[in-house]
């Protein structure tokens, strides 16, 4: 199997873009509207967002684009300054970020990645000199090299664009990724477009909408500690059936004492192709690896895992029990369900008691030789 290369985004991933904008905030008022730091940084930052593609593309000046998120973002946290006042403050700010650094734990991350992964790299939109400097204050030269850092303008693509990931990900010899970013919209939904694990470093504490990256982290310590896992243990995913991997999934088997004890993989798929509006099947992956099959019913609120194996040369290594828990969160973040059941062959003892292992109890519906384990949620 191929190792991962783990990408990162720069800022407030690499390091927390709060630390330089409240040395800039403090030189700028001194000791003025302190109690107004945390909403101003906040603020700014999200209206530097509402105008930076524009920046970036040539709608609007640089200076326009500074203005425009200094004086605005101020204005929301209750403080008046000039647009001269925001040019002012921008420099304060930026000499600031010519001064960042990597904290202690973010080395111990970036020595991991360096260790235990295939490469690590960076991805980031903004300008060269902006963003290439930043890397030369953080020292990333020791950890990356200059064939995998890619800066939007540089390459003329801008996250979320697949783009810019496939053309680091080809840059990286064409194997599996991770991209780790503080960014659902820009960071994680980018990678998961192209099929990367992901994990969102989110220092703020920001509710994650729509968008489901593969782990979510809040600190450094956690991101340290969820790639020392990922490292340890490869990390299991569900993904789509598709034209890439279907062949794939027509191979798996799953060796029982009753080959009726488990529906071969080509039932599955013709009847998730019969069923289409109401199943849905996944390949499970540990990395990029196919390990296993499970089809789900999702119809008439009576949420069922109706066939899962996992191939006979991935058994035993706990990946049956990582991929329910994937199964589960997916039908209650998907679905909201309540209940969730898997018909098991009454004959079949070792299957009821993994499901048991899982959290499920035995029920007393019964069809068809098949007995309902039950798990319910609250």
């Amino acid at each position: 199997m191929d190792r991962l290369t783990i990408f990162f985004d720069l800022d407030d991933t690499l390091y927390d873009r709060s630390i330089p904008y409240e040395r800039a905030f403090s030189q700028f008022f001194g000791g003025r509207y302190a109690e107004k730091l945390p909403q101003a940084f906040d603020a700014v930052i999200h209206r530097g967002y509402e105008v930076f593609t524009d920046a970036h593309t040539g709608k609007i000046s640089m200076e326009a684009m500074h203005i425009y998120r200094h004086q605005t973002g101020l204005a929301d946290a209750g403080i008046s300054i000039t647009p001269d006042e925001a040019l002012r403050f921008q420099a304060l700010y930026a000499e600031q970020q010519r001064h960042i650094t990597l904290s202690d734990t973010m080395r111990c991350v970036l020595d991991l990645c360096r260790e235990r992964f295939a490469a690590v790299g960076v991805i980031t939109n903004g300008s060269v000199g902006s963003q290439t400097g930043k890397l030369k204050s953080l020292g990333m030269e020791r950890w990356v090299p200059a064939q995998l850092v890619f800066i939007s303008d540089a390459v003329g693509v801008m996250k979320p664009a697949p783009e810019i990931f496939r053309m680091a990900q080809k840059a990286a010899g064409g194997g599996p990724c991770l991209f780790v970013g503080d960014s659902c919209t820009q960071d994680i939904a980018g990678a998961a477009a192209c099929g990367w694990q992901t994990i969102w470093m989110n220092r703020r504490g920001e509710a994650p909408g729509d968008i489901c990256p593969s782990c979510t982290v809040t600190s450094e310590q956690a991101l340290l500690d969820c790639l020392q896992t990922i490292a340890d243990n490869p990390m299991i995913e569900l993904r789509a059936i598709s034209e890439d991997n279907f062949r794939e999934c027509l191979l798996l088997r799953a060796s029982v004492e009753n080959e009726d004890f488990v529906d071969p993989v080509t039932y599955s798929l013709a009847e998730a192709w019969v069923y289409y509006q109401d199943t849905r099947p996944f390949a499970i992956y540990s990395d990029d690896t196919i390990v296993g099959f499970v089809s789900m019913y999702v119809g008439e609120d009576n949420y069922q895992i109706i066939n899962f194996l996992i191939d006979d040369a991935f058994q035993r290594k706990g990946y049956g029990s990582k991929a329910v828990k994937l199964c589960i969160e997916y039908l209650q973040r998907e679905f909201s369900a309540c209940r969730i059941s898997a018909p098991v062959k009454m004959e079949h003892i070792a299957a009821q008691e993994f499901w048991i292992k899982q959290g499920f109890c035995l029920s007393d519906t019964i069809e068809d030789g098949y007995v309902f384990m039950r798990l319910f949620l609250t």
